[in-house]
């Protein structure tokens, strides 16, 4: 089971949907045993200053710096912030290195799934390397509480990954499961989008949030139902699993343990990361070349459509 990175380069250009600006990404193949680097690539005054390229902010967990309404990272005085959906892509399709440019503080929303992230890469294809996957297990079981969140994390011999809302809003089905399989995650978690109330949008722009969001990157929602189309029928809650495929990954390894989150966020999800990581409740291992994975013969196909159940 080897490590991968993509083939060739690729790029696209969206918006970012708390800042509404314009932002260019760019994918690069990375070395083996480099991880998931964001290289922000803005002609700030600060990179002009001091005639740097390129500012890295390496996607681990020390480097989180704020988790409201997104995960962001950063390496002072650079940030990127709404990191999740690349890494969630990136986790899904078993992407170990990768350079991702970027020209502002912002990943792009795109329609506010992780689909375009997906197709990045499916695009850029897969270059298989040398060095063998290491994974990150877990060892002990443990509960982080926050209000009325909480996650369950729990030993496992696969990543599974169980979300629950609990809410009487009619929109949302209250639980879905996912088992990390590249086939599942791509018609079945990437195309999820982000949501959010319309009750809530003046106030989140009176608060410099929101500035890019639409019914293009996102699914809004009354008191009573979605206001446009839903891909699934629990299209939010995928949502939810994909967010969480995306934090985890800033573990910096692929995960092996059960998931199980109750009405959870960014928030929650880095605070059970760190818990894991201060007490050492895991191993790292590379698990045996006799040991075959579906996962790792599954053929990654180049096009997917959306599915919908």
């Amino acid at each position: 089971m080897k490590q991968h990175t993509i083939k060739e380069e690729v790029s696209a250009t969206g918006i970012g949907v708390h800042s509404g600006k314009e932002v260019t990404i760019t994918l690069k193949p990375a070395p083996a045993d480099t991880g998931i680097i964001f290289w922000r690539n803005d002609d700030s005054p600060y990179q002009r200053a001091y005639k740097l390229l390129y500012r890295e902010v390496p996607a681990v967990v020390d480097n989180v710096t704020n988790t409201l309404m997104a995960t962001t990272i950063g390496n002072a005085p650079y940030k990127v912030t709404m990191v999740e959906h690349i890494l969630s892509a990136c986790s899904g399709l078993h992407i170990d290195n990768l350079y991702v440019l970027v020209t502002n503080d912002e990943m792009p929303i795109f329609d506010g799934s992780a689909a375009t992230y997906t197709h990045l890469i499916l695009d850029a294809g897969y270059e298989t390397q040398v060095e063998d996957r290491k994974f990150l297990k877990v060892t002990q079981p443990f509960l982080h509480k926050d209000g009325n969140a909480s996650i369950v994390i729990e030993p496992h011999d696969k990543l599974e990954i169980n979300f629950e809302l609990t809410t009487n809003h009619p929109a949302f089905s209250h639980n879905h499961t996912f088992t990390h399989d590249c086939s599942h995650y791509i018609d079945e978690i990437a195309p999820a989008r982000t949501f959010g109330f319309v009750s809530d949008l003046a106030k989140l722009r009176a608060n410099d949030l929101a500035l890019g969001a639409s019914e293009n990157n996102c699914i809004p929602l009354d008191q009573y139902r979605p206001l446009i189309h839903k891909r699934f029928e629990n299209e939010m809650i995928r949502h939810k699993v994909l967010d969480v495929l995306g934090d985890f990954y800033l573990l910096g390894y692929p995960f092996i343990g059960k998931i199980s989150c109750t009405n959870s966020g960014h928030k929650q999800n880095n605070a059970a990361l760190n818990h894991l990581l201060r007490a050492k409740l895991y191993e790292i291992i590379t698990p045996s070349k006799k040991f075959t994975r579906k996962s790792e013969i599954y053929q990654i196909p180049t096009t997917f459509t959306f599915a919908k159940v």
